[in-house]
């Protein structure tokens, strides 16, 4: 995204009252923080390993939102 970065993306969409379940992916150190500070409590660290984006999907699908 040229424009935004993943997480104003989603900051905006929060302001906006707009609940939608995110996983949040980045290559950034420092996830589980980041995360945190926006109240995201699914996130994946890239490179993305496939059985642990399954289970980061059927968990978000399960609690729904991004609250657990």
């Amino acid at each position: 995204m040229p424009e935004l970065t993943g997480t104003q993306v989603y900051q905006q969409l929060q302001e906006q009252k707009i609940d939608l379940t995110t996983i949040l992916v980045t290559a950034y150190g420092d996830i589980e923080e980041l995360a945190s500070s926006l109240g995201i409590v699914h996130f994946l660290r890239k490179p993305i390993d496939i059985s642990e984006l399954i289970l980061v999907i059927e968990s978000a699908s399960e609690t729904g939102g991004n609250k657990q």
